[in-house]
């Protein structure tokens, strides 16, 4: 017996509805797959300019920490943005004793440490501020990102007597 024509028709293959709802399909899928892909990258950057901004802040932050440690706490002294003291000893790096200052340059968003040379310790700040408690020194300092908002690191030291 023989089949009818149109059985046999939709046999051989698919109908073009069929091939533009697959192709419709497979846009939509590529689309939210590509949506998906960008925003990791853009997660990532961010996580990495977070990382970064918070290594920078933590360097500074351990740079004048370490040398307030180390300062005559009769020398130090705090005017506005910069903190200048003596140190009780150099290092082997710097052998700089006397007049070490730190200054935040709020216009150009830097700190910057003044010794035997001239050092910028940490770019992209907002803000920067040390207090003095009685002998303990409470230093606070700002960093931005652009794509990541501020991170603030706040810490105290107080210089130690040597006997």
């Amino acid at each position: 017996m023989k089949q009818p024509m149109s059985s046999i028709h939709n046999e051989h293959g698919m109908t073009m509805i069929e091939i533009i709802l697959v192709i419709v399909i497979m846009g939509v899928m590529v689309s939210v797959g590509a949506q998906f892909l960008f925003q990791s990258a853009e997660v990532d950057q961010r996580h990495a300019e977070r990382v970064d901004r918070v290594t920078r802040a933590y360097v500074a932050m351990e740079m004048l920490v370490r040398e307030l440690r180390i300062a005559d706490p009769a020398t130090v002294n705090i005017t506005g943005n910069t903190i200048t003291f003596d140190k009780q000893f150099g290092y082997a790096q710097d052998t700089t004793t006397s007049g070490v200052s730190y200054t935040y340059s709020p216009g150009g968003d830097i700190l910057q440490r003044t010794g035997s040379a001239t050092t910028t310790i940490a770019t992209n700040m907002t803000a920067f501020s040390i207090t003095d408690n009685g002998g303990w020194y409470t230093i606070s300092l700002t960093l931005t990102g652009t794509l990541s908002g501020d991170f603030t690191l706040t810490s105290a030291v107080r210089p130690r007597t040597l006997s």
